[in-house]
């Protein structure tokens, strides 16, 4: 009979997605890769401003930054719709995918806040 893990499991699976899953990716609206600062994948704490902003306590743990125009815009415009997590900067599988309003840059000073949000259970206090 299967059961459910128990609050130090849960504190485990947090810590290890913050530690592990390093990679955020972007897409369009029709799910093609969108490169920011010519760049598949960011690497999050270290590229741009992304950087995990949640304790590892939390129900929901968020990966949250800002993407400006000028770090997707090559002479045309471009939509971002959808964000994933990977635990490797090239290949390897999505872990986790978000997917929000589309927005379209169009000037090198349009701004995206990005939150991309995944939910495990909290643990009781």
């Amino acid at each position: 009979m299967a059961t459910e893990v128990n609050e130090a499991g849960y504190q485990d699976l947090r810590d290890y997605v913050m530690d592990n899953w390093s990679y955020i990716e972007f897409r369009d609206d029709m799910g093609e890769v969108v490169q920011v600062d010519n760049k598949d994948r960011l690497l999050i704490g270290t590229d741009l401003n992304f950087a995990w902003t949640t304790a590892n306590t939390d129900q929901e743990l968020k990966v949250e930054g800002t993407i400006a125009g000028s770090n997707v815009l090559n002479g045309a415009e471009v939509t971002i719709a959808e964000s994933a997590l990977y635990k490797v900067d090239t290949a390897g599988d999505e872990l986790h995918s978000d997917t929000d309003t589309a927005f379209v840059f169009g000037d090198n000073d349009d701004e995206l806040q990005v939150t991309h949000s995944i939910e495990l259970p909290q643990l009781t206090q």
